[in-house]
């Protein structure tokens, strides 16, 4: 699923479909098939850069964060390319994975008392150039908060990140809802059939 896009806000993604899970060792003659089938595209890992904290307190939000950090060489997965026809290299990437959660200042629901509520609880999934800066103790500040940021400007980029989930979110919402309605209609329609099957016996 690639990274949808908005060029009017620009949300920061920090969980990336189009990097696949890391391959599994497995028997020499064996595929590895996914549940959407043979996929182009894969992530070997090759080391172990340590792990990273992140946590912070700005005007509107609390942000707390953690990351473990690979070397890696990466295939992007992309739905337009034959798994047989595709002939890219992999290049070498720094995935971070690991979780944020994001909590959001102000009134909590139900109540009049002021506090941090908590927003979002997300995935962090992601590859990026391995630069010194990336493989740092403040890698993972630099991936959330972005580089050269400034504290007042840090608000923004939260937001960012935030519209960013919740677009994948409802990306993914709206094609679960298509596989129900699909199975929904496939369902009646052979139960439709095998009524007429029977109902036909009986005439």
């Amino acid at each position: 699923m690639p990274e949808p896009k908005n060029q009017s806000s620009n949300p920061i993604f920090l969980r990336e479909y189009s990097l696949l899970p890391w391959e599994r060792p497995a028997p020499e003659g064996v595929i590895l098939v996914s549940q959407l089938g043979i996929y182009s595209g894969s992530t070997c890992l090759k080391e172990f850069l340590g792990h990273d904290s992140f946590k912070t307190t700005t005007e509107n939000f609390h942000i707390e964060a953690s990351a473990s950090k690979y070397l890696a060489d990466i295939v992007r997965y992309d739905s337009q390319i034959n798994p047989e026809d595709d002939n890219r290299l992999p290049e070498e990437e720094l995935i971070f994975s690991g979780g944020i959660l994001i909590y959001n200042r102000g009134i909590i629901p139900g109540t009049d008392i002021g506090g941090y509520n908590l927003d979002k609880m997300g995935k962090i999934w992601c590859g990026r150039k391995p630069s010194d800066l990336m493989k740092s103790s403040n890698g993972l500040n630099v991936l959330i908060s972005g580089e050269g940021t400034k504290y007042d400007e840090v608000d923004g980029v939260i937001r960012k990140i935030i519209e960013g989930y919740r677009i994948q979110e409802d990306k993914s919402e709206r094609a679960r809802s298509r596989q129900e309605y699909n199975a929904f209609s496939e369902g009646r329609e052979f139960n439709e059939e095998r009524f007429g099957r029977v109902f036909g016996d009986l005439i």
